[in-house]
């Protein structure tokens, strides 16, 4: 299944949230084992690397483990984004727990900088309210170091909500 979303229509929160300025449109799929290598790549960048909460290096084995592990869990769903030419950009994923999901994302390091993130944050939220009608509320944890992402989140209709503790450190968190 592949969604394309425009970018100008409201969040499918159904609260009228428009995106703050234009972002790439994407066409969103479910990420498969074939994206196994691009997605490690994109891991193991040291820019990715430093902004996650597990800034640890890994294993191709290990990543691999990782992804067919979550490929097979019904709360941990992940999206590929695909620019117009079908080339993936970036990555969504959501761990959901109850009526409530956390999102992740990473860019293609090579396109930083073009509104993907924005895109695929956006984008990919929409795609989780379409297939998991159960999710209420997603919520996106940022290091205060990283006002690109937060930036990234609140283009893509999500808000600041406060500062708390996360995986042991304080993060902005937004919704």
């Amino acid at each position: 299944t592949q969604a394309t979303c425009n970018p100008q229509e409201t969040t499918p929160t159904g609260k009228g949230v428009r995106v703050k300025r234009e972002m790439p449109k994407l066409t969103i799929r479910p990420v498969v084992m074939e994206d196994a290598e691009i997605l490690y790549r994109w891991a193991t960048d040291p820019e990715t690397r430093l902004q996650s909460f597990n800034s640890d290096t890994f294993t191709w084995e290990s990543h691999l483990k990782w992804l067919e592990a979550g490929l097979k869990d019904e709360n941990h769903l992940m999206f590929i984004g695909l620019d117009g030419y079908g080339v993936p950009v970036a990555l969504s994923r959501f761990l959901i727990e109850g009526d409530r999901a956390t999102i992740a994302y990473v860019t293609d390091p090579a396109r930083r900088g073009r509104g993907y993130a924005s895109a695929i944050i956006h984008y990919g939220t929409a795609e989780l309210f379409r297939v998991r009608p159960d999710v209420n509320l997603v919520n996106a944890y940022i290091k205060p170091s990283n006002p690109a992402s937060i930036a990234a989140c609140k283009n893509a209709g999500y808000h600041r909500v406060d500062t708390r503790e996360y995986r042991g450190e304080e993060v902005v968190c937004l919704t």
